[in-house]
C-alpha cells in the first residue's frame, strides 16, 4: 500500500456515520498529547498506526498537542475524560488508545517540579525531587480514576498507551514554520510550546553537563514508566496494559524532528513496534466485539 500521508483526523459526525452505516467495523477512539497528533505530516504515533488499519477500524481521534494527563482525566463529570466515558459507553468502544503524562513534567512551566543540582551533572538530584515525585503520584491516580470509569460503562474494554522514546536531541526546538506546515502554519495554535521543553528546565537548574542532560532524559522515562505505567498494569491486568517504545529508535538522531517528537521515520518505526504489541489485542477484541 502507498506510504503517502493524508489527513486521517476524523470528527464526531463522521465516525457516528460510519456506525451507523458500517456495524461491522469495529470503533476505536484515541486521547491524548502530541504523540498521536503532532502537526507535521505522519509525525505523530496515530497517523502511522491509522495507515495499518487499512480501514478497517472506524477510529476517533480526540487527541491534541500539548494535552495533559492531568488535564484529560481531570474529572469523570466534564471535560475531556467525560466526553471518552460517553463515547464508549454509546458505542461500546472495545479499545481505547492513550498517550499522557509526557507534558505534565516537561516545559518551561514545569521548572518548578524540580530541585536545583548540586553540580554541573548531578541527574540523581532533579530525578528525585519531591515536585516530581508528586506529579507522578497525581497521574498515577487519575489514570486509575479514568481506568475505573471506562470499565465502569465497558466491562471488557482495553486501555492502551506507550511508553516515551529516550529522546536523542536536547535543546532543539520544534520546526512549526510555513516550509513544514504549509499555508495553515500562521493558523497553528496546537501547542502549548514550541520548544525546547526539557533543556530550559536542566540549564535553570544547573545541570549543564550534555551526557547528564541525556541521562536525565534516559531516567525520566523510566520513571514513568517505573512509576506509574507499570504499577496500573499490575492493578489492571485484564484492561489496562501499554507498549513499551523505549530503545527502539536508539537514540540516533536523524529519527527526531525536535527535543520530544520524533520525525516521520521515526514515527513509522515506532508504529511498526506498537502494532506487533497491539495487533492481537486487535484481533482478540474484534472477536469478543462481533459476539456482543
Amino acid at each position: 500500500m502507498s506510504r503517502k500521508i493524508i489527513n486521517y483526523k476524523t470528527d464526531f459526525g463522521r465516525f457516528k456515520q460510519m456506525y451507523r452505516y458500517y456495524p461491522e467495523i469495529m470503533p476505536i477512539i484515541s486521547e491524548g498529547d502530541s504523540w498521536y497528533s503532532y502537526p507535521l505530516a505522519g509525525a505523530n504515533l496515530m497517523d502511522q498506526l491509522v495507515l495499518k488499519f487499512e480501514g478497517a477500524v472506524n477510529y476517533l481521534r480526540l487527541e491534541s498537542s500539548g494535552h495533559e494527563a492531568l488535564d484529560i482525566f481531570a474529572s469523570t463529570r466534564s471535560g475531556q475524560l467525560k466526553k471518552l466515558i460517553k463515547h464508549v459507553k454509546f458505542f461500546q468502544v472495545p479499545i481505547v488508545l492513550l498517550s499522557a503524562g509526557g507534558n505534565d513534567v516537561v516545559g518551561k512551566s514545569k521548572a518548578g517540579l524540580y530541585d536545583s543540582a548540586n553540580h554541573s551533572s548531578d541527574v540523581d538530584t532533579l530525578i528525585n525531587s519531591a515536585g516530581l515525585n508528586q506529579v507522578f503520584r497525581k497521574i498515577f491516580d487519575r489514570y486509575t480514576v479514568a481506568i475505573n470509569a471506562l470499565v465502569h460503562v465497558n466491562a471488557a474494554v482495553k486501555i492502551i498507551t506507550h511508553t516515551y522514546d529516550y529522546p536523542a536531541i536536547i535543546g532543539k526546538p520544534a520546526p512549526i514554520t510555513i516550509s513544514s506546515l504549509g499555508i495553515i502554519a500562521p493558523l497553528v495554535n496546537v501547542m502549548k510550546e514550541v520548544g525546547p521543553w526539557i533543556e530550559p528546565i536542566l540549564l535553570k537548574k544547573n545541570l549543564t553537563d550534555k551526557q547528564a542532560q541525556l541521562q536525565f532524559t534516559e531516567r525520566l522515562m523510566n520513571k514513568f514508566h517505573d512509576d506509574v505505567l507499570l504499577p496500573l498494569k499490575n492493578n489492571h491486568p485484564d484492561n489496562f496494559d501499554y507498549v513499551d517504545l523505549r530503545g527502539t529508535l536508539m537514540l540516533n538522531k536523524q529519527f527526531w524532528n525536535d527535543e520530544i517528537h520524533p520525525s516521520a521515520e521515526g514515527f513509522r518505526l515506532l508504529a511498526d513496534k506498537f502494532w506487533l504489541d497491539f495487533l492481537p489485542v486487535l484481533k482478540d477484541a474484534y472477536t469478543q466485539w462481533k459476539s456482543r
